[in-house]
């Protein structure tokens, strides 16, 4: 089941074969939605979403479970490895190539030739020229953020993960316990507030930078 701009898709070969002929727009019933998919010979993996208004160019090949915000636009001959994601606005020029486990972020833009190695991580509004080259684990444009409270500091780790004092955790972690935590410490319900409001910013700014997920 392929998830294309919120509309499923049970046969996305089918769809390829039926609608991927020099070019293609196609719009959801309700007029909300539009794809577009130009050139021919795309494929798409399983279990991969595309928000609205995207373009795929000739040739272009994304991995299973790959996902790509509202208006994003694949040059030709782009490939994307397994499991990579792209934010809303996210440009790539001809021939790139990510490879697994990528992240961009919102408003990224790649020229041509680009190739980016497995766990790769781009922040929010990053920009590479043609013919740049990143290895593995590379990440870009991600600076730190990190908050001094009344009674704890805490802030951005590594992608995925959060430190307050000798603790470091996921983020998901910290978002699912922190409340219990500061209550446990007996903080007051001033200082609860606070920490939790913390942390959710620190969610929404590892979002922002395409830093939420853990790399493995």
């Amino acid at each position: 089941m392929i998830n294309i701009g919120g509309i499923l898709i049970e046969s996305l070969q089918k769809l390829l074969e039926t609608w991927v002929k020099d070019g293609y727009k196609f719009t959801a019933p309700n007029n909300t939605v539009h794809i577009y998919i130009y050139g021919s010979n795309v494929k798409v993996g399983d279990r991969c979403s595309l928000g609205d208004d995207c373009s795929l160019g000739y040739r272009c090949s994304l991995g299973d479970d790959c996902s790509l915000g509202d208006r994003c636009s694949l040059g030709d001959r782009c490939s994307l490895g397994y499991d990579c994601s792209l934010g809303d606005d996210c440009s790539l020029g001809y021939d790139c190539s990510l490879g697994y486990r990528c992240s961009l972020g919102d408003d990224c833009s790649l020229g041509d030739r680009c190739s980016l190695g497995d766990d790769c991580s781009l922040g929010y509004d990053c920009s590479l020229g043609d013919d740049c080259s990143l290895g593995d684990d590379c990440s870009l444009g991600v600076p730190p953020l990190w908050f001094s409270g009344s009674r704890y500091s805490i802030g951005y780790h590594s992608p995925g993960m959060v430190n307050s004092g000798c603790i470091t955790k996921p983020i998901k972690w910290w978002e699912k316990n922190i409340k219990r935590c500061a209550e446990e410490h007996k903080y007051t319900s001033e200082q609860v507030e606070e920490y939790v409001w913390r942390v959710k910013v620190l969610a929404d700014w590892m979002k922002m930078h395409g830093v939420y997920e853990i790399i493995a």
